[in-house]
């Protein structure tokens, strides 16, 4: 019977050379933080049976960090972090040996996967797994050798020159996972610390012992997030296509003693729409339609009617303020097309008004938006006259 194999991720560490106020592997691509992408892979292959996250004291105790993690039975947070990684893994493949016998035996395999590397696709770990378990080594890491030729440097007062070229045959650059029975790999890093030896990845202290390390060709895309630049390049990599699609919609009372005001202009009617702000049910719903194709939430989330500064609000300011946060994560609007459903009063020659503003506070040119006007035929509330509803359908895209 086949070993199980399990999942490691040393998720302690703070990541200083890429910025920011969080740790790295919290920081968001695509509105999710790079964690979670190799997170998905691995819970949603059979092939692994349990996951392991190795976090910090300070980690576990925040709770805006927490709470990114999805609730899933084969996942396991436990707090083991430690000054290194070497040390994060050996708690954790600790905590694991001590806890429950009947998920996780000594002989399994433990895959060590970086947090930060996001990049991770199924049919790599799948292709390190099958090696590894069809071949007679202790076990094995997705590598890739190098193609560009490497130089020797050296520092000559401020500048640093090439001393030699270094014969890249017979060389290659280590990625995660790496794969190895759990009490081969704990053995190891604890033989290898007290030693003081210097382990840069779990497959060195495998090797310092005298284990073999199966190299297996892996995947350009898994590169490990380390510099600001790195987010950009594993942004474009990871985004599967530049169209967002979001969808809005509204509905508002019609009263008395209330202007009636839609897409940004007044129309003439003996009853308004009631709501905290303005209740341009229009623009409400264009709002709530970029705010969700950008993974932004809905308009309540930003402008919330228990906001005494948004009484009254002019709901053109909301959408402007909305669609720039939108403009901020690198999208624009494609197109956009909205209705309004309302008995009374008609409005298809307020149409053209109501275009020319939106274009006017998106930025956009009039043929981006198209607006319908429909009545309910009698129907309902709506047709009844005793409310107007709108529903808005846009499409934006990354820029590059």
């Amino acid at each position: 019977m086949n070993a199980n194999c399990h999942v490691l991720i040393p998720c302690a560490g703070t990541g200083t050379r890429i910025g920011g106020e969080i740790p790295k592997q919290f920081q968001k691509i695509h509105q999710q933080a790079i964690v979670l992408y190799s997170l998905e892979v691995f819970l949603k292959m059979p092939e692994i049976k349990t996951v392991w996250v190795g976090l910090s004291d300070s980690i576990a105790q925040n709770p805006e960090l927490m709470e990114i993690f999805p609730k899933h039975p084969k996942l396991k947070l436990c707090i083991t972090g430690g000054k290194t990684r070497a040390l994060t893994v050996l708690k954790t493949l600790e905590y694991i040996l001590q806890g429950d016998s009947d998920q996780v035996q000594a002989n399994d395999w433990i895959l060590v996967h970086d947090a930060a590397r996001p990049g991770i696709r199924v049919k790599s770990v799948q292709h390190l797994i099958e090696s590894v378990r069809t071949s007679n080594e202790s076990g094995g890491i997705l590598a890739l050798p190098l193609a560009d030729t490497l130089k020797k440097a050296m520092q000559a007062g401020e500048k640093r020159l090439s001393q030699s070229t270094i014969d890249r045959t017979n060389l290659w650059a280590a990625q995660t996972p790496q794969m190895f029975k759990i009490n081969d790999l704990y053995k190891s890093i604890a033989i290898s610390l007290e030693k003081s030896f210097d382990i840069t990845d779990e497959a060195s202290a495998m090797e310092h012992c005298g284990h073999s390390v199966l190299l297996v060709k892996g995947d350009f895309q898994n590169f490990k997030v380390t510099y600001p630049e790195d987010l950009k390049n594993m942004e474009n990599l990871l985004i599967k296509s530049p169209f967002r699609v979001g969808q809005g919609y509204d509905v508002h009372q019609l009263v008395e003693g209330r202007p009636l005001i839609l897409g940004g202009v007044l129309v003439p009617h003996d009853k308004g729409l009631l709501g905290h702000s303005d209740a341009d049910a229009l623009l409400h719903a264009i709002t709530d339609a970029l705010l969700g194709a950008a993974g932004l939430g809905d308009i309540g989330q930003h402008f919330p009617d228990s906001d005494p500064s948004f009484k009254g609000a002019d709901s053109g300011v909301l959408l402007k303020l909305a669609y720039a946060k939108v403009l901020k994560l690198g999208f624009a609007l494609v197109n956009l097309d909205a209705t309004i459903i309302c008995q009374k009063p008609k409005l298809m020659s307020y149409l053209p008004g109501m275009t020319l503003k939106i274009a006017e506070l998106l930025e956009v040119n009039t043929q981006q938006i198209n607006l319908k006007a429909k009545t309910n035929e009698n129907l309902g509330y709506l047709g009844e006259s005793k409310a107007i509803e709108t529903q808005a359908i846009v499409l934006i895209e990354k820029l590059t």
